[in-house]
């Protein structure tokens, strides 16, 4: 026999569940690339920035499906209106300022060593592991963190080569 409180208990944690899942960026594997936008997206700048590093082909393909993943899922959140405006660009500051402290202190620490070399441990250090929170809350999905960095490398605001210059800075 199952209590009444039990049940009610049970049904206010899926509904807890359900609210928050709307909130929350969908699985990678329920994000399907088509051969089409992975072949337009081989084509953006964020792509040449990776390829400055000589980056592996592994690498390519993996920021190649982040950066379309990130994207389909932000465009659905702030549609939504699940995730403002300003936490987006909040969040893009955040990893931005990140960024800059990896790029400082990876140049510091493999002082010496090829930009290329330098630039893929940028890279790493930036998308590999981190989960960047989205609107206060944890976001396990990977590559809303690195998708995001690889769209802010698109934008020319962050760049794994530690020998470029942005068209801003020059």
């Amino acid at each position: 026999m199952i209590s009444r409180d039990a049940c009610v208990r049970q049904c206010r944690e899926i509904e807890r569940l359900q609210a928050r899942q709307r909130f929350l960026p969908r699985p990678a594997r329920d994000l399907p690339i088509g051969n089409v936008d992975r072949d337009r997206a081989l084509t953006r700048p964020f792509v040449e920035h990776l390829s400055r590093t000589d980056a592996e082909e592994d690498d390519i393909f993996q920021a190649v499906e982040h950066f379309i993943q990130f994207n389909v899922e932000k465009h659905r959140l702030a549609l939504e209106g699940e995730i403002a405006d300003r936490e987006w660009r909040d969040r893009g500051d955040r990893l931005r300022q990140r960024w800059k402290n990896i790029a400082r202190s990876t140049r510091l620490d493999y002082r010496g060593q090829p930009p290329q070399e330098i630039g893929k441990r940028i890279l790493a250090q930036a998308t590999y592991q981190h989960l960047e929170p989205l609107g206060g809350e944890t976001c396990n999905e990977l590559y809303m963190t690195s998708g995001h960095y690889h769209r802010l490398a698109d934008d020319d605001e962050v760049w794994w080569d530690p020998t470029y210059q942005s068209q801003e800075a020059k």
